[in-house]
């Protein structure tokens, strides 16, 4: 069977020399590369929902184009405006931009640049990997009633003595706050942080050994959580929970 057009086509985004520095937001990216020439910086290899992303879209003064038939077209465009410049030499993203990490100060690094650091919406889509639910009669029965093979991939923790946080996947498909994880963080599904390129300064300065998870919301506030404090999910390990804290099903 042939594939579909759409299957072939190459997007691609330009920018003006000058604005280099822009490309930090979708450094993220791996799977580009990055060219050069005397006026211009061209970056390939988007798919369609990173082209379509929160990153890519707030590129200042960009173009955005996609190659059919060796030839360039504006994204929203079907006449071609001609081809890719032949003498571009591609080197993948994160190696062109070998960019320096600015010192960070958010409320505890006591350091001398500041840089507040936000979570925006982000719409690559994550495999959810926690989940923060109430403690209620409905997360109760829900784990109670869950058969053995459908817990002993998960794990819980107490966050406080209403909110249960559980790892793992699948899920129960208890109502709550989803998560994905990227270096430890646990950040709420269809965020990232605004800069991912200082994802590893963040983690440095607020987990540096490993031993936490790190839950962060919406609301750009962040808790610790030890990696250790959690247990394997089982319906007895539950029930010795509750009963700790005087809560019975």
């Amino acid at each position: 069977m042939a594939k579909n057009s759409a299957d072939i086509i190459e997007f691609l985004v330009r920018i003006d020399k000058s604005d280099l520095n822009t490309l930090a937001q979708i450094r993220h990216f791996e799977n580009l590369k990055l060219a050069q020439n005397e006026n211009d910086i061209w970056v390939k290899g988007f798919s369609m929902e990173q082209i379509d992303s929160v990153a890519v879209k707030t590129l200042p003064k960009k173009n955005i184009f996609y190659i059919k038939d060796s030839k360039l077209f504006p994204k929203e465009s079907l006449l071609p405006i001609g081809k890719l410049p032949s003498s571009l030499l591609w080197t993948p993203i994160q190696m062109a931009l070998l960019l320096e990490e600015p010192q960070l100060n958010h409320n505890f690094f006591g350091i001398h640049e500041t840089i507040d650091i936000q979570l925006s919406p982000f719409s690559e889509e994550k495999q959810l990997f926690a989940t923060l639910i109430n403690l209620d009669n409905t997360t109760k029965s829900t784990i109670e009633s869950s058969p053995n093979f459908r817990l002993e991939h998960l794990k819980y923790v107490l966050v406080n003595t209403s909110k249960l946080l559980i790892i793992g996947h699948p899920t129960l498909g208890i109502k709550g706050q989803s998560f994905w994880f990227h270096n430890d963080f646990l950040l709420p599904n269809g965020y990232h942080f605004k800069f991912p390129i200082l994802t590893k300064s963040i983690k440095n300065a607020i987990n540096s050994n490993g031993e936490h998870y790190v839950l962060w919301q919406k609301n750009n506030s962040y808790a610790l959580i030890k990696k250790s404090d959690f247990k394997p999910m089982s319906i007895s390990s539950f029930r010795r929970t509750l009963s700790l804290l005087d809560i019975h099903a």
